[in-house]
């Protein structure tokens, strides 16, 4: 059964700084809950790549990984089809959207 939801928050930070954040896979460690193991090929985010982490939870490790789809450096988004635990699959869209010079507007669903 699909289930929609798309969180969104804003954040005290420029757009820039956001965009650095979601468009390089070596920096999700800084945000998310999980630890990146590989990216397949390294590099900026690109369509194509394949990313695999390790989080925790529930007193287990449980693996992850993710394939981005899109990266929009224009509109500040990116799309990734993700593999959870549990069989779960996620089709994310992560978009930062300036607010100001100084906060962004930040949407994952």
């Amino acid at each position: 059964m699909p289930i929609t939801a798309c969180p969104a928050t804003r954040v005290a930070a420029p757009v820039e700084y956001v965009w650095e954040l979601l468009s390089d896979l070596r920096l999700y460690d800084l945000w998310w809950d999980a630890r990146m193991r590989r990216i397949a090929p390294e590099g900026a985010a690109a369509p194509g790549q394949l990313a695999y982490a390790t989080t925790r939870g529930l007193g287990r490790t449980w693996d992850v990984s993710f394939k981005v789809n899109e990266v929009d450096p224009v509109k500040h988004r990116v799309r990734i089809d993700a593999a959870l635990p549990l069989g779960v699959v996620n089709h994310a869209t992560i978009t930062a959207t300036p607010i100001d010079e100084i906060s962004s507007h930040l949407a994952f669903g």
